[in-house]
């Protein structure tokens, strides 16, 4: 077996309205077919860090790619905590 190649990651900054959601899904569709094309399977993601831009892209959350528990009881900080170091 041969090495896998580095991880392709990509971060697309702009304003809205400049077509940052139809870059991803283009970017997407043609990576999805050279992909599928070599009979391998998808290994493509999307993320984005709002649920609106998530859902835009048909992605997830970056908190939930990365199984964080945002659902979770806050916890108050102990005063020590703002101490300087």
């Amino acid at each position: 077996m041969g090495l896998s190649p580095p991880p392709l990651r990509v971060n697309i900054n702009k304003k809205t309205g400049t077509g940052k959601s139809h870059l991803i899904a283009v970017l997407s569709a043609t990576l999805y077919n050279i992909i599928i094309s070599n009979g391998k399977p998808s290994p493509l993601v999307q993320a984005a860090p709002t649920g609106v831009t998530a859902f835009n892209i048909n992605g997830k959350t970056i908190y939930k790619l990365s199984r964080l528990l945002v659902n979770h009881p806050f916890e108050k900080l102990l005063i020590a905590s703002f101490m300087p170091l």
